[in-house]
């Protein structure tokens, strides 16, 4: 499966590459993720689950690349085939575009044909790129779990109000 994204980060070439690197920055905002970790060799370690129950774990190392605003990976371990590339594009000063192209095959024949189906890994990726979207906007993303809580307490509040 293929998915690409395109998105802006108000931020100069160098900050915007900077930010998406420090995993640190953003990891507590990615739902359904495990682990998602880069060692200081530059190893991606990810395990995540997507909606329909498929558990995931991907390790990831970047390629070498003769063009800086461009970074290839790709997986050398795990239940899927990962690879992709980011590329970062300056537009003005204070903006750059982020465009990713990513391309996953899942091992496993039967979990294969049903993410075929019901586009659930698509989905959940989907769903990360629009947490880093924000948080790069600066809107806070938080999972749905740690929403709940939140909302239980203001249906408890509007119950004692009544």
């Amino acid at each position: 499966m293929l998915i690409q994204k395109v998105f802006h980060v108000h931020h100069n070439l160098d900050e915007t590459k900077s930010r998406l690197a420090n995993l640190h920055g953003y990891r507590r905002e990615l739902e359904g993720f495990r682990k998602a970790v880069v060692t200081s060799d530059g190893v991606g370690h990810f395990e995540f689950t997507t909606g329909n129950a498929f558990s995931a774990q991907v390790e990831m190392t970047e390629l070498p690349c003769a063009d800086s605003n461009q970074v290839l990976f790709r997986s050398n371990g795990g239940n899927m085939e990962v690879a992709g590339l980011i590329e970062f594009v300056p537009v003005r000063e204070q903006l750059t575009e982020i465009q990713l192209t990513i391309e996953y095959a899942i091992k496993a024949p039967m979990h294969s044909m049903l993410d075929a189906v019901t586009g659930s890994v698509d989905r959940f990726v989907n769903r990360q790129l629009r947490c880093i979207q924000g948080h790069f906007e600066g809107v806070r993303t938080f999972p749905s779990s740690a929403r709940l809580p939140r909302q239980k307490h203001f249906a408890a509040q509007a119950l004692l109000a009544h």
